[in-house]
């Protein structure tokens, strides 16, 4: 029998003000699925929640919205009564708020087709709330949410500066943003599938905030409404890695807070946006220190300035609750009391909802599910509760601190085709170490764990060992499936020494660590950049390059070091493998599916693993949910017991070898003017197929990147028809290059037109990511010489006509026009300019040059990539003050009151010019932030970083060695 709490609980007693913490279960324990409440306080101080109560969420037709009341003065809650049910539909996400005209509201979602992207954002509305049972509606309407046609460019922009890490997976797959993108021209997909989930926010300008969220598009927004709720329009999009369901709250200057679940890759962290325009336009998302498990949380500010935060401050699980209590406005959150902490991990205790009635009390409700059943939960206490000194501290990973940007860490670039590159020193050939006869494994398999644990210490107890590898990834979607390879060797010698060379589709690198440092050097480019120094074998092997494949290769660092992962239901069968024989291992992980195979010899060494990944790393790496990926790592030239000599690790470049940024080893084709087109080959639609450079020489080619669901694409379809047929007969093709999707659909986008030019199938988008197609429309203009002459997004004004003069230029032989010339290079005079101070005073740059080395930092505190390199540079600064260096950090459009707070914080006393408008930042060509400049006594620009590079440290510091020598 479940247990039945329907009573007032006292748990922790605190004295004076900070009162009891008072609980309450709103219902009995139940079986049936209830979630995601709201709580509100109506004017005569009764409490109404409301939550979602059925058999299941978004798949189960029969979910409806429930509530209940509390009486003013009373001990338990009304019986439970239904606020909002769509026949054959699930209502979830329900939202409680009560104008200033008094007016209840419910805001709610109706879940079309049982998919949360297509969700219907409705809402009722009642004057009549306070007599026992459901509330009498007066008025219920859909709000409609039409981000307008910036909605894709701010979500490219946003993505240009988070710049996410999805370069490995991007080979075979779309990369996470660029799907984003593509689906944000679709007019149908952005105006479905906005969510509710926290209370509105109400400006004391009387404008409604909503936080929405899209589980489509894994991107936020507000709704806003400045006429009382009778028209809501959409604010800028909310970008990041991740953030779904915003919880609101405004500082005493003004600016908004917005903190956001994360939904997004580890370290899973409570997000944080910014908008100082209340509410219209966002910063993008940013970690702070606060754990978050993918679940949501409520932020409030109260009647005193306070801040509490509540939600489950763990990484992984809901069985903790904490409510954290801050005093400066969220920088910082000290103290914190726990509402649940169970030992059961497999309980949860989630999806907050928390309000401070008019008596100061702070009333929240939460979800609570156990093993007995399920219920929502109330609980009251005084604010000073939370820090009374008799409250539990919490643990070390829940400390939550100021908003906080996470440090970069260096990616390896991927790699390429086999090129024959300068090599290192090579170690003396040693034989290698004998094999056990390959006799047959004996009868009976043996423990698959134990197996795969001799395997493991036999390859730890190795002072040194060498090793290659052939690494194969198959990504498979609706039938279609694409193979990405990767290979190389590896070689490994004491502690961390290590030598790694990794070949991929688009770049080939050999990387060098040791004691001293860590190198990565690409060979064919004669290139290298300084990397931070991998401190053991396990790291070395785990990280040797970025992307999907860090899953097996975690695993192999493991065992490199004796250890060998948790695996569920090993089991081990005979095989043979080339006439050897050998061990046929199969396990499973929450995470994944292995297959490995071990050598029939004693001890077995690992020949094969293959890893298919399961939900939760498709999940991880943002593919789509239909998707699977199997990565296969076949090894062979085993070298164990080899002796080589340290100097086999340590970088030596060879002759003109070039110093750059780790992004410039990379091999990808650029897709740029006065660029070679790359080379590709596709199926045509309606039979044959299409070489690129079948066609060079013959004809000035246009390529155009489209699919049917671009709503962009289907405006340019006719335009480029007509177009096609007006160039009949001249030495011009045009190749229309569709971007994942059947003959099918595309027929029936086409219906019966036959086009004037030919429909490429892209159905993987392989070409579409060589082209760099990451927004469509994307047309890129070829010469007959295999040139790059322009490129095309989306369909800019003009296009036909500006298309039209460029091709008969390129018929008729024309020059092509000359690029434009930067003045911001190397060796060019540093443009004057004079600039207020923050501080006061101006700062005229020519008044330094003869006597002052200079460097100027454009930066932003809205740019997470500057809050990072500024604390660099100034670092390497401090240590040329006295010979003549100045620095000058340039902000780009930002006030006074925001930079000094950041300063303050930042504990960063630098000079800070005010580029209100960002004209000297225009002057000096600045297109992205960072940019560092550097230039010499002489007014020469001596050197130009743009961004933050790893090793930006290094290069500025070796500049101003040689600049003050």
């Amino acid at each position: 029998m479940k247990k039945l709490f329907l009573v007032w609980l006292t748990v922790l007693t605190a004295a004076g003000a900070a009162g009891a913490l008072e609980q309450q279960f709103i219902f009995p324990l139940q079986d049936k699925h209830v979630h995601a409440s709201s709580i509100v306080e109506t004017p005569g101080g009764d409490l109404l929640a409301a939550w979602f109560h059925g058999s299941g969420e978004r798949t189960a037709d029969d979910v409806r919205i429930q509530g209940a009341r509390l009486r003013n003065g009373a001990s338990e809650w009304s019986p439970v009564f239904d606020m909002a049910d769509t026949p054959e539909f699930p209502d979830c996400n329900p939202v409680l708020f009560i104008d200033s005209q008094e007016r209840l509201w419910l805001f709610w979602v109706v879940v079309l087709a049982n998919g949360w992207e297509n969700c219907l954002l409705k809402y009722r509305r009642a004057d009549a709330y306070t007599a026992d049972g459901p509330p009498e509606w007066d008025w219920q309407d859909v709000i409609p949410i039409r981000p307008g046609d910036a909605f894709p460019e701010q979500i490219a922009a946003a993505f240009q500066e988070i710049n996410p890490p999805e370069e490995m997976w991007a080979e075979y797959a779309p990369p996470y943003s660029q799907l984003l993108m593509e689906a944000s021209h679709d007019k149908l997909k952005r105006q479905l599938g906005w969510m509710t989930r926290n209370h509105l926010l109400v400006l004391p300008s009387g404008r409604m905030l909503l936080p929405l969220y899209s589980d489509g598009f894994n991107v936020c927004l507000m709704a806003r409404s400045d006429d009382q709720g009778a028209t809501w329009q959409a604010s800028n999009a909310i970008v990041g890695l991740g953030p779904i369901q915003p919880t609101l709250a405004r500082r005493q200057d003004g600016s908004l807070a917005a903190y956001f679940r994360d939904s997004g890759d580890v370290p899973k962290r409570v997000q944080y946006a910014e908008s100082s325009d209340e509410g219209i336009t966002w910063t993008v998302t940013r970690d702070t220190e606060i754990p978050n498990p993918s679940s949501s949380l409520e932020v409030l500010a109260l009647a005193d300035g306070r801040w509490v935060l509540i939600g489950n401050d763990l990484e992984d699980g809901r069985h903790r609750l904490g409510v954290f209590l801050s005093k400066d406005e969220g920088k910082t959150w000290p103290a914190v009391r726990y509402l649940e902490d169970d030992a059961n991990t497999s309980n949860a205790y989630g999806y907050p909802s928390i309000l401070q009635a008019a008596n100061g009390m702070l009333h929240a409700t939460y979800s609570y599910h156990t093993a007995e059943g399920k219920t929502i939960k109330h609980v009251a206490f005084a604010p000073d509760w939370i820090e009374t000194p008799d409250a539990p501290a919490a643990p070390p990973e829940a400390a939550p601190a100021a908003p906080a940007e996470p440090q970069p860490q260096p990616e390896m670039p991927a790699a390429a085709p086999e090129v024959v590159a300068p090599a290192p020193p090579e170690p003396q050939p040693q034989p290698e170490m004998p094999a056990a006869p390959a006799a047959a494994p004996a009868a009976g398999p043996p423990d698959g764990m134990s197996l795969l644990q001799q395997s493991a210490a036999a390859l730890a107890a190795q002072e040194a060992l060498a090793f290659d590898f052939n690494a194969k990834f198959t990504y498979t979607r609706k039938s279609i499936s694409q193979d990405a390879f990767m290979e190389g060797n590896v070689m490994l010698g004491k502690g961390n020494l290590g030598m790694i060379h990794v070949k991929r589709q688009d770049s080939d690198t050999i990387t060098y660590n040791n004691a001293k440092g860590r190198v990565a050097f690409a060979p064919s480019l004669n290139r290298y950049s300084p990397l931070p120094v991998v401190a053991s074998r396990r790291e070395l092997v785990a990280t040797m390059t970025p992307g999907t494949v860090e899953a097996i290769l975690s695993l192999l660092g493991d065992m490199f070091e004796g250890k060998v992962p948790a695996l569920d239901s090993v089991s081990a069968a005979p095989g043979k493998r080339a006439d050897a024989a050998t061990w046929e291992l199969q396990a499973e992980s929450p995470d994944y599916s292995l297959q490995a195979t071990l050598s029939g010899t004693e001890p077995p060494t690992i020949t094969s693993l293959t890893m298919t990944f399961k939900e939760s790393l498709i999940t991880k790496y943002k593919f789509p949910p239909d998707a699977s990926l199997a990565i296969t790592i076949d090894f062979s030239g085993w070298q164990l017991g080899i002796a080589p000599p340290d100097s086999t690790f340590e970088f030596v470049p060879s002759p003109g070898a070039e110093q750059t940024g780790l992004e410039e080893l990379s091999l990808k084709p650029k897709i740029e003017e006065g660029q070679s087109a790359p080379d590709f080959s596709l199926e045509q639609m309606g039979g044959g197929s299409f070489r690129l450079k079948d066609r060079i020489g013959k004809e000035v080619i246009l390529l155009e990147f489209w699919a049917t669901h671009c709503t962009v694409c289907q405006q340019l379809s006719p335009v480029l028809d007509e177009f096609a047929k007006s160039l009949a007969g001249q030495e011009v093709g045009i190749y229309s290059i569709n971007l994942r999707e059947t003959p099918e659909q595309i027929q029936m986008f086409l219906k019966d037109k036959i086009p004037a030019y030919p429909i490429l199938l892209d159905k993987n988008g392989q070409i579409g990511a060589l082209y760099q197609a990451t927004g469509i429309p994307k047309m890129v203009l070829i010469g007959k010489d295999g040139l790059i002459k322009a490129v095309y997004k989306g369909m800019p004004n003009a296009l036909i006509e500006h298309l039209t003069g460029r091709i008969q230029g390129l018929l008729q032989g024309a020059p092509d026009p000359l690029p434009p010339t930067s003045m911001i290079v190397e060796g060019a005079p540093a443009p004057d300019f004079s600039l207020e101070q923050l501080g006061g005073g101006t700062m005229q740059l020519a008044d330094n040059f003869g006597d002052k080395v200079i460097v100027l930092g454009f930066w932003a505190t809205s740019c997470g990539y500057c809050t990072r390199a500024l604390p660099i540079v100034t670092e390497v600064i401090k240590n040329f003050l006295d010979r003549g260096v100045v620095f000058y950090g340039v902000n780009q459009r930002e006030a006074p009151e925001k930079i000094q707070p950041y300063l303050e914080k930042a504990g960063l006393g630098i000079p800070v010019l005010l580029d209100r408008t960002a004209q000297t930042g225009a002057l000096y060509e600045v297109k992205g932030i960072p940019k560092f400049v550097v230039i010499g006594k002489d007014g020469l620009i001596k050197a130009v970083h743009q961004g933050l590079r790893p090793n930006l440290a290094e290069l500025l510091t070796g500049q101003l060695e040689t600049l003050t020598q």
